[in-house]
């Protein structure tokens, strides 16, 4: 059941569809090609282009695209640092980061209280 009362229209309908930049799990392509491959079989979606994602950060005028949905060991980025996948495995309860941005650098803080660098800054 969705919690809005009418279906979501326009830039909404755009945004949360699974090809939408915030679902869109495209991002991490190579990571899913290796598992598939592995298993015998081959990914349609070979991922986001470089030129893609600058348009998309061109578009929303923003240097990244902050990005969850697809449980990474840490936080990482990828595209040289303008994606930035925040989904450190946290809902598994075995460890889990959070994304700390001040002043245009970032930083990954780890459950034990330390700060990481983000690479690719």
């Amino acid at each position: 059941m969705s919690s809005h009362e009418q279906p979501r229209a326009g830039w909404a309908k755009f945004l949360h569809t699974t090809n939408g930049p915030i679902w869109y799990r495209g991002y991490f392509a190579a990571d899913r090609e290796k598992a598939t491959s592995a298993k015998g079989a081959s990914s349609k979606d070979k991922g986001a282009t470089s030129k893609e994602i600058d348009l998309l950060l061109k578009h929303f005028d923003v240097e990244n695209l902050i990005v969850g949905h697809t449980s990474q060991k840490q936080i990482e980025s990828r595209y040289q640092g303008r994606v930035i996948a925040i989904d450190s495995s946290i809902k598994e309860g075995h460890y889990g980061e959070v994304l700390f941005i001040e002043q245009g650098k970032k930083w990954r803080g780890s459950l034990s209280g330390k700060v990481l660098p983000l690479y690719h800054q």
